[in-house]
């Protein structure tokens, strides 16, 4: 048979209810910063990785310049580097 409820088991109820909810909160939280911290890393390495591309295409350029004018036979500045 049960007993009758009573003030004291309601009263337990209630605080094992309060901690119920107050874990699951807390745990919700953990996994929501978990996530948060996941997509930020995710987005500073894609961030890296177009700084570094942006780098290659600007170096790649100023090469392609470099040895057009070099292929083609123009005369340096420098004269060292002038052909005989």
């Amino acid at each position: 048979m049960r007993r009758p409820p009573t003030e004291i088991n309601e009263r337990l109820s209630l605080s094992r209810r309060l901690i119920a909810v107050v874990l699951t909160a807390s745990h919700r939280m953990v996994v929501s910063a978990a996530v948060s911290a996941w997509q930020q890393s995710c987005n500073s390495s894609m961030a890296g990785a177009e700084v570094l591309h942006a780098t290659a295409q600007a170096f790649s350029a100023a090469v392609a310049a470099a040895a057009a004018i070099a292929t083609r036979g123009c005369v340096c500045r420098d004269p060292r580097m002038q052909r005989a």
